[in-house]
């Protein structure tokens, strides 16, 4: 089936096996079509392949939105973070030639690298399991070599090998390990060991600003300084050049099933081997547990989960204005490539593709794909956050209400509510449960809410959805009070103070501060119920927002485990406000908006 933004299926006909995998691609269309309005990205290609072949491709959706060019198999993306296997793999070959020990400290082959730790070295298994203490990184700089040197003055804050903590930067060191062992650009090692031994003649080591032309538009919503809303339009992301091994490399799902059928073989290509048994069982042992996802653990680059019983291997990739997912199931035999011009969840369309793909493979019928779930619809839990939300005492000072006071003085609904009688009550939140969807009433109009995860909402409203709303239990697991941005209201359940101790440094540093950095471009630090929280979009805590701990140096902890690494410092104090926010190595500036 074809048409302009329709599906457009790459059948492999005969050679495809002894199924007909024809329905099944079909199937995948509707899948999309029925999720594609609502994502954060106009396009997606998706590919399927066994142990031997690619079984088929499917293109759906928009290469690029604005022209109207349809989405093609062929479309190149950037995968991001699957990148990092590949690194894995060429830093596993050096293993096996004996010119690389996993349990070296990695300064024994970058002298020059360092960090301020008490701790044992880090060495290169940490590196590769995210166990090396280092922070995620924030891509202050787009060389590799000059974001390592920035760690010089990066303080661990617990011993390598302690925990698992995805780290960017530690992946960079590993390209940077290997250029210094082999004496060659990570990119010719990439183009040399896997690319151009594999066949992946459409893919590419590196992003230049010059196949920018060659790939898929990268797309993202209008507003980069707020929740993810489809009242947004999709715009074109931001470009930049990149080599680094945490996620440089460009590819088709085409040549990406190629690369599914390397790890179905565990290890094997069709010109001999590119990675020896011991080293592929390495490569996807369960090293540690990651405790973002239930079963899921880390090998070498890759991801290893327990799903159903059954163990799949895989990948995600998430870059500016594109996002990916490569996982194999090896008991089936199967293997899928999700890519993706925008930055959406595609775990469940993986998922969702294999099932179908190991019911197709054992002759039983392929069943219709599930709908997709209503954001807005809660059903019977609309109403356990149903009631009359109140602002404290806007008379106790104290109280530092709504977060307002934290930079003029003045309550921050204030400059929003308008006057008296226009409609809208700036005390208070009326939120009510109809036909199992939460509504607020706001301004005169009914804003149904978007679960955007567990007790956190969205609020499409031009006047609201800068942040998103987060309900607040107590010990007994009841609804208590609700935060929205710097604002907090007390639930008819609430049974905790209304007064606050004043929160030092309040009105210097609270504020809207940006910066050109189009992985995160912005953050907010309001005052909240006696404490700072830092609220980005790029914040992965529950609502986009973590607090803010001070520190005796003057700078504060992104988190409140005292493990955490992150710091961030506010400067240049001109006039009792503070003009620059930096987030570990990343400088932002004060914006003058809310």
């Amino acid at each position: 089936m074809t048409g302009a933004g329709g599906t457009r299926v790459v059948d492999k006909g005969d050679s495809a096996g002894p199924w007909d995998v024809g329905p099944l691609m079909q199937r995948v269309g509707a899948f999309v079509d029925a999720r594609l309005p609502r994502w954060h990205a106009p396009g997606v290609v998706v590919g399927l392949s066994d142990r031997e072949r690619t079984l088929g491709v499917a293109a759906h959706g928009w290469a690029d939105l604005a022209a109207r060019r349809p989405m093609a198999p062929s479309d190149r993306f950037q995968i991001g973070s699957i990148s990092k296997s590949f690194a894995a793999i060429i830093l596993l070959q050096e293993v096996d030639a004996g010119r690389i020990d996993l349990h070296a400290p990695v300064t024994d082959y970058v002298p020059w690298f360092a960090v301020r730790s008490p701790f044992a070295p880090i060495t290169v298994h940490h590196l590769l399991t995210h166990t090396s203490g280092l922070a995620t990184g924030t891509e202050a700089s787009l060389d590799a070599r000059h974001a390592l040197w920035l760690l010089r003055d990066f303080a661990c804050t617990y011993p390598p090998g302690e925990r698992f903590l995805y780290s960017n930067d530690g992946y960079k060191l590993i390209g940077v390990v290997l250029e210094e062992v082999t004496g060659t650009p990570f990119p010719e090692l990439l183009a040399q060991r896997l690319l151009g031994p594999l066949g992946m003649r459409d893919s590419a080591p590196m992003i230049t600003l010059a196949m920018r032309v060659t790939t898929a538009t990268p797309h993202q919503r209008l507003f980069d300084d707020r929740p993810r809303h489809t009242g947004h339009p999709l715009v074109p992301s931001p470009w930049f050049e990149s080599s680094s091994a945490d996620g440089s490399i460009v590819s088709t799902a085409e040549d990406m099933c190629v690369y599914a059928r390397l790890l179905l073989n565990a290890g094997e290509a069709p010109g001999g081997r590119v990675l020896n048994e011991d080293a592929f069982r390495l490569l996807t042992t369960r090293h540690v547990e990651d405790p973002t996802e239930a079963g899921a653990w880390y090998g070498y680059g890759l991801g290893v989960y327990r799903v159903d019983g059954r163990t799949l291997i895989g990948h995600s990739g998430g870059m500016v204005g594109f996002s990916s997912y490569l996982m194999i199931d090896p008991g089936a035999g199967l293997g899928v490539v999700v890519l993706m011009n925008g930055n959406e969840e595609r775990r469940d369309l993986v998922d969702d593709v294999l099932a179908a793909g190991r019911a197709a493979a054992a002759g039983h019928v392929v069943p219709a794909p599930p709908p997709p779930a209503d954001p807005r619809d809660l059903g019977v839990a609309a109403q356990e956050y149903a009631g009359v939300y109140e602002a404290p005492d806007l008379g106790d000072p104290s109280a530092a209400p709504r977060g307002g006071d934290a930079v003029s003085g003045a309550p921050a609904h204030a400059a929003r509510a308008g006057s008296a009688g226009d409609g809208r009550d700036a005390d208070s939140l009326t939120l009510v449960g109809e036909g199992g969807r939460l509504v607020l009433r706001y301004d005169g109009v009914d804003v149904v809410l978007e679960r955007a995860g567990v007790d956190v909402f969205l609020v499409p409203h031009p006047d609201l959805d800068r942040f998103a709303l987060r309900f607040w239990r107590d010990a007994d697991g009841r609804i208590a009070y609700a935060t929205h941005g710097p604002d907090w209201y007390a639930g008819p359940a609430y049974g905790g103070p209304a007064a606050f101790p004043s929160v030092p440094r309040a009105s210097e540093v609270c504020g809207h501060y940006g910066c050109w950095d189009p992985w995160m471009s912005h953050l907010r630090i309001v005052a909240r119920r006696g404490a700072l929280w830092l609220i980005a979009p790029w914040v992965e805590e529950p609502g986009g927002e973590v607090e803010l701990v001070p520190l005796a140096d003057g700078t504060y902890r992104v988190g409140c485990e005292e493990w955490r690494p992150d710091r961030l410092a506010l400067d240049a104090v001109i006039d009792g406000r503070a003009t620059r926010a930096v987030y570990d190595f990343l400088s932002f500036y004060r914006v003058e908006t809310l």
